[in-house]
């Protein structure tokens, strides 16, 4: 579960630009319990809950129009340190908020945001690799605009944005300055 002061933090930041609503999505972890209980692209009936799953917290802006911006906040799931099973997580994680929050026919409804808390070994192995986090673009539906990776014990952290946040761009460096933040507060506490 995803640090409370971390949310807080995250929250009290992007307040300003309209970030007011809070939810939770369930999110498949990696290890697939048995082909016959997912669909085609891996994901179990969306009523049913499993303990596999992760719970990524979505703060996120009120629907405008047809576009809507989401921080998702979420503890990466054990798993060994590649780049192709943290890649699959994060597709994961896009799709599980595609089904959530993006609705039919608006063309690029949702700009998302990820916070991603991991091990220090998949921290490492990310980082060399952030930009494969983020889309290059913001040309369809559901664009990741930008990932920031939390190492879990060190609390460094990494992030790469997609080129062009002319409007969004602020709300990166928010999130960003949030987790500097949380930082700070979880060093201060452990003094």
């Amino acid at each position: 579960m995803i640090d409370p002061e971390l949310v807080t933090c995250i929250q009290d930041n992007l307040a300003r630009y309209g970030y007011r609503e809070r939810h939770e999505v369930s999110i498949p972890a990696l290890a697939a319990s048995g082909p016959a209980e997912r669909d085609e692209q891996g994901y179990r009936d969306r009523q049913k809950a499993h303990p596999d799953d992760v719970v990524a917290t979505i703060v996120s802006t009120p629907r405008r129009l047809t576009v809507r911006y989401l921080c998702a906040l979420v503890e990466a799931p054990p798993m060994a340190p590649r780049l192709e099973d943290a890649l699959a997580f994060h597709e994961r994680l896009r799709t599980g908020i595609r089904r959530s929050f993006a609705k039919f026919p608006w063309w690029k409804e949702i700009g998302t945001y990820a916070i991603v808390v991991c091990d220090g070994a998949l921290f490492e192995i990310v980082k060399a690799h952030k930009r494969g986090f983020r889309d290059r673009t913001g040309f369809h539906m559901n664009v990741m605009l930008g990932t920031c990776f939390i190492d879990r014990e060190t609390r460094a952290s990494t992030a790469d944005a997609t080129w062009g946040l002319y409007y969004s761009g602020k709300h990166f460096d928010a999130m960003r300055s949030a987790v500097a933040q949380w930082r700070e507060v979880v060093s201060e506490r452990a003094a």
